[in-house]
């Protein structure tokens, strides 16, 4: 490879790099704030307005949805959760956009509650351009990423694991693809992410 492509190269993944920590940082420009009132077993939740619609849910352990509402974008979000008639144990407040989400771990005891954990973690983008599309996935932690694509049947076209990539790039091309319905599967520690293609 000559000089000249490799800076070409190092100056893209430096552009997708930028573009993926602005878009990060403009959908969710203002960290949510999260209080807890532990005597009175009780959680505020206020959110600023964002350059995107988010949603915001109260789950409980086994993963069952106790509150969920959609943030106005454009006015922002106050909620104060009263968890009094809740039983004990482990409930999460979970704030998610298109690319990113947000998970405060509550502990609710007898005595009170308390945040006693906040996880963040990337969302794969996927953008579609006519009979492309582009997969971006910020890997901080350098992830093992699984991805592969999958036809109506269940059949897998195209597989790929990737191991200690910070960035996540790929292009798929489906302008030779047969009619059918293809799905883009994305797997790594954090979850399962999926983007569909109709080729018709």
């Amino acid at each position: 490879m000559s000089i000249k492509q490799e800076v070409m190269k190092n100056t893209l993944k430096l552009t997708a790099v930028i573009a993926l920590m602005l878009a990060t940082t403009v959908s969710m420009a203002k960290e949510p704030k999260v209080s807890a009132n532990g005597a009175n077993k009780s959680i505020l939740f206020e959110m600023e307005a964002s350059a995107e619609p988010m949603w915001v849910r109260l789950v409980d352990a086994q993963d069952h949805i106790i509150y969920k509402d959609k943030a106005d974008q454009y006015v922002g979000f106050v909620k104060r959760f009263d968890l009094n008639k809740l039983d004990t144990g482990i409930y999460y407040i979970e704030v998610e956009s298109d690319i990113k989400q947000i998970v405060y771990t509550l502990s609710l005891k007898e005595t009170g509650v308390e945040i006693a954990n906040r996880k963040e973690k990337s969302k794969p983008i996927f953008r579609k351009k006519g009979d492309m599309v582009f997969l971006n996935l910020l890997n901080l932690d350098l992830e093992s990423v699984e991805i592969s694509v999958i036809d109506s049947e269940g059949r897998e076209l195209f597989s790929e694991n990737l191991k200690g990539e910070q960035i996540v790039q790929k292009a798929f091309n489906f302008k030779n693809a047969f009619s059918d319905s293809y799905t883009v599967v994305v797997r790594n520690t954090e979850g399962t992410y999926y983007e569909d293609i109709v080729v018709k």
